[in-house]
């Protein structure tokens, strides 16, 4: 779930240029393997076949590729593997904020808190309004028992996303951890209403 929050922004992001790759048999061929998948193999194999093609040079989709594959790789949490195309992805794009936030998740998912809150850092400093790194900082710091620092971005992936039902549900968590059941059984609560399905 909260990997798919990645991808749904990085897609976001490349559907800006989609009246260029309407025009470009090589991103033709990407669009609907690449960024719209049918299984996670499907996706590895697309986006592997646009960086390897040559047919595309231009730095910043590539990166988009990486990035996109490196999601792929998450999924099936081969971490190492993902965070390989983050890098690739950072190299490519400097300013790809959702590469920062994918690496930092895989770090986060290896239990590297430190250097997934570094990668969560510059994603937000890239994009202030990314509600999914704050959300996912937030929970480097909880695991790191930081649970004040946690919660302040919380409070920020909500305000941002209101209707954030995972930021809602964690916080609770952490809140809970706190000592604050009061307050931690209101989130829970609230974002078992926007999404029955969360924590089942």
């Amino acid at each position: 779930m909260r990997w798919s929050l990645v991808v749904i922004s990085a897609i976001a992001l490349l559907r800006a240029g989609a009246a260029e790759a309407a025009s470009n048999e090589s991103l033709q061929a990407w669009w609907g393997g690449c960024v719209h998948p049918v299984t996670i193999l499907d996706q590895i194999a697309a986006c592997t076949n646009f960086i390897e093609s040559g047919t595309e040079t231009r730095p910043l989709w590539i990166a988009r590729a990486f990035f996109l594959r490196a999601s792929a790789y998450l999924a099936q949490r081969n971490y190492t593997r993902a965070i390989e195309d983050c890098d690739q992805a950072i190299r490519l794009d400097p300013k790809l904020a959702n590469a920062f936030a994918g690496r930092g998740s895989a770090y986060r998912a290896n239990n590297e808190f430190d250097r997934a809150i570094r990668d969560f850092d510059e994603a937000i400093r890239l994009n202030p309004n990314f509600a999914f790194a704050f959300n996912e900082r937030a929970g480097a710091y909880s695991a790191k028992g930081q649970y004040d620092r946690a919660i302040r971005d919380y409070d920020e992936a909500i305000r941002l996303k209101p209707d954030y039902a995972e930021a809602l549900y964690n916080r609770g968590h952490t809140k809970w951890l706190r000592g604050d059941t009061t307050g931690g059984d209101a989130d829970i609560a609230k974002a078992k209403q926007l999404n029955p399905n969360i924590g089942g």
